[in-house]
């Protein structure tokens, strides 16, 4: 590997954790928001929508990894 597409990809690999870890901690508010403070339960429809959610944000994570590296390799933004 390039020494600097090595540390690009670090870089994207860092924005990319902390964006998964920001979506983990905003989607478990949710869903304690949800379970607590309303009277009836959680539907099914809800939980396949949550689901859903949580399925299509692992490809959109991918595809932000691959948009920032793209950006800061061709930039030359590492420092």
């Amino acid at each position: 590997y390039d020494e600097f597409a090595k540390r690009a990809l670090q870089i994207a690999d860092s924005v990319c954790f902390k964006a998964a870890l920001a979506f983990i901690c905003a989607f478990l508010a949710v869903m304690f928001a949800v379970t607590v403070f309303r009277a009836e339960p959680v539907t099914t429809a809800e939980m396949i929508f949550l689901g859903r959610i949580l399925v299509f944000a692992i490809p959109a994570l991918f595809v932000l990894r691959f948009v920032l590296f793209y950006v800061i390799d061709k930039k030359g933004m590492v420092d």
